[in-house]
């Protein structure tokens, strides 16, 4: 069934052609009008309306929309019906996202989000931090802060959902219109046993809530969980709250267990807010770290994350001084951060974008306060190459008609020119990809990968897959045509024979190079060194 309304602004019509939610407060339509939704109430009361009329007046400033990318689900229009009531309001439709949730728990996110490590991870904490910075900023409280209330695409940008239910103060008449829901784990324990419907709430009982998303991201888990060291049966998680028991609190039962990630792993900005957060804010929730602490604190994590030089999906910081995540698996026998072998076909399409810079297999992209960061979607390891190089390394090689020789010291033209396509390829993909994004914006690359075209006229005889998702800056073949060498970003040489594509060889100076990255690579005339 198809439902007709119009819109406030002009009264165009508006069809709700689709049901695609529904909870005690509403229904959520979608409509004809393209990146749309309509929220309809059940119980569409004045003071409803009243609210969206002034969140209509009064939106705050979303920080993604620069990158294209929707990040607050505001409200865009009132929808009334023929008799002129007003039944509810059009949203923007954020598109190809998932809930936080799918993200946080390791083995959710394996499933439905591969290729989404620690570094996304960062990414995603600082773009919502971003963007609850720019709702702070005009006035309104979130109040029910949730996992499932911020939605993540595949880029790491996110989105606020639900706005509806936020706090609004009319700057008219000073009336509040509270929050009057809130999610059990994210409630300041200064409001907990209070009346929602009648209590006031600040930006002060939104930053606690902000602390535990961003702990769950970068952890996995609530900070208020772990190990009871007390008397008797350890409390429920509300309890735990409002006694400030946490696994990084002063003389807290609360205790790490085998599988908690300590706070050390993380920069030393960051854990000097978690403890700021949940220590002294527990007593003096003034003291609790704002939106934009939370934001530099994520830019200073983010610049200061390297990658590993073992496993290509492993990031961490380098003031942690090593990859936490290999010796995590090494202790307990799981990867959270596995690398993805065959992700292509199970990928998340990108729709939105929002805060940061750079890919799963980049070293990251400095970062800086004056605008939105983005990621290039997570790719796995077996994408073919761009059908366009392809055909034009096939290309360059049928267009050499001289014979190759053989001979240990010849090096024939076809072979030259054909190593000098490869690598002209190589220079020009590595250029665009180092160079060719945005201040906060990565745009995806393709990986790439080594054809080697020598011994048959197909000139597409086989693929090497180099260096997983690290990309290749230099390659050189051996005089004989029997040995290509390939250098990259992950720090190391790769020694392969062309004519069966074996790895016979990698070299890793084992993080004692000035640089982490392989320019280039050269072999001597004689083919020995």
């Amino acid at each position: 069934m198809i439902v007709l309304l119009t819109r406030h602004s002009n009264n165009q019509p508006v069809s709700l052609t689709k049901q695609i939610a529904d909870s005690g407060e509403g229904q959520v339509w979608e409509t004809n009008l393209k990146g749309y939704l309509a929220k309809i109430y059940h119980d569409p009361s004045p003071a409803r309306i009243a609210k969206l009329k002034v969140m209509l007046a009064n939106p705050p400033a979303d920080p993604m929309l620069s990158h294209n990318h929707v990040s607050i689900a505001w409200v865009s229009d009132l929808l009334k019906d023929n008799n002129g009531k007003y039944l509810g309001f059009l949203m923007p439709a954020i598109a190809d996202s998932k809930q936080l949730s799918s993200i946080c728990n390791p083995k959710r996110r394996n499933k439905l989000a591969p290729g989404f490590n620690w570094y996304y991870l960062h990414v995603t904490a600082l773009n919502t931090a971003w963007i609850i910075q720019a709702i702070h900023a005009k006035g309104y409280v979130l109040g029910d802060i949730k996992l499932e209330n911020i939605l993540v695409n595949d880029r790491a940008m996110t989105a606020v959902i639900d706005t509806d239910s936020f706090q609004v103060r009319d700057s008219q008449s000073n009336q509040v219109y509270r929050c009057t829901v809130g999610s059990e784990g994210f409630t300041p324990p200064e409001l907990l046993g209070k009346d929602f419907d009648t209590t006031n709430q600040t930006e002060i009982h939104d930053r606690f809530r902000l602390g535990v998303l961003i702990h769950y991201l970068l952890f996995g888990y609530h900070p208020f969980s772990g190990n009871w060291t007390g008397v008797g049966e350890s409390p429920e998680q509300t309890e735990l709250i409002k006694q400030g028991y946490w696994y990084g609190g002063h003389n807290s039962p609360i205790r790490a267990s085998k599988t908690t990630i300590p706070l050390d792993v993380v920069h030393p900005e960051l854990k000097k807010l978690f403890l700021k957060c949940f220590n002294e804010g527990h007593t003096q929730p003034n003291l609790r770290p704002t939106a934009q602490n939370w934001h530099n604190a994520l830019e200073v994590g983010v610049n200061q994350l390297t990658s590993c030089s073992r496993v290509d999906s492993h990031h961490y910081s380098k003031t942690y001084g090593k990859c936490y995540w290999c010796d995590r698996a090494a202790d307990l026998g799981v990867d959270i951060f596995p690398n993805v072998i065959s992700a292509a076909k199970t990928l998340p399409t990108a729709t939105q974008t929002l805060p940061v810079s750079k890919s799963s297999s980049q070293n990251p992209k400095q970062l800086n306060s004056s605008s939105p960061h983005t990621l290039a979607k997570p790719t796995s390891n077996n994408s073919p190459p761009p059908r366009q190089v392809l055909t034009n390394l096939a290309s360059v090689a049928q267009s050499t008609t001289k014979p190759a020789t053989s001979g240990k010291f010849k090096f024939s033209f076809k072979k030259k020119l054909l190593a000098g396509g490869i690598g002209a390829v190589l220079f020009l993909l590595s250029v665009t990809q180092i160079y060719g994004f945005s201040k906060y914006e990565l745009s995806p690359f393709s990986q790439i990968f080594l054809i080697t075209s020598l011994y048959s006229k197909s000139y597409l005889k086989q693929t090497l897959n180099t260096h997983g998702e690290r990309r290749v800056h230099s390659v050189a073949i051996s005089p004989d045509g029997e040995t290509l060498v390939s250098g990259a970003r992950d720090g190391t040489i790769k020694i392969w024979h062309l004519k069966t594509g074996e790895l016979k060889s990698t070299l890793n100076a084992d993080g004692e190079w000035i640089y982490e990255w392989v320019f280039s690579v050269a072999i001597s005339p004689d083919g020995e060194t």
